[in-house]
């Protein structure tokens, strides 16, 4: 296979690659929801109606949702607008918990690719 007909792929890679991303944080906040909680913000945590547990699972159960979509290649265009809102969130918890630091400079990086896989369906279409 030439280079040009394998960099016409950079969509696929883009969506396998944050699903990979989204799938293992997701199952890991399913099955390890005392791990995760501690990156839940306090603000949040105070008008939780039940458990913080329940809701690192629940987050868990939409990041696995997001990487199903991003693996089967399912609405795109809605699930890298989701995944764009979900990075945005989770990083403005992680700021508002640690301050700047490199999680959170990673989290920047995958809204980036987020952002390109949501831009791109939006050319597309």
């Amino acid at each position: 296979m030439s280079l040009d007909k394998l960099s016409a792929k950079y969509p696929l890679v883009m969506r396998i690659s944050m699903g990979f991303v989204l799938g293992w944080f997701g199952v890991n906040e399913i099955f390890n929801p005392v791990y995760w909680s501690g990156y839940v913000p306090p603000i949040v945590e105070q008008f939780l109606p039940f458990d913080i547990n329940l809701f690192v699972q629940m987050h868990g159960i939409v990041l696995s949702l997001l990487a199903l979509s991003f693996f089967l290649s399912l609405y795109i265009r809605y699930t890298g607008l989701i995944a764009v809102g979900v990075l945005i969130s989770i990083i403005g918890g992680l700021i508002m918990i640690n301050g700047f630091n490199e999680i959170v400079v990673r989290d920047i990086g995958l809204l980036g690719l987020a952002l390109s896989i949501w831009l791109h369906e939006i050319k597309e279409k």
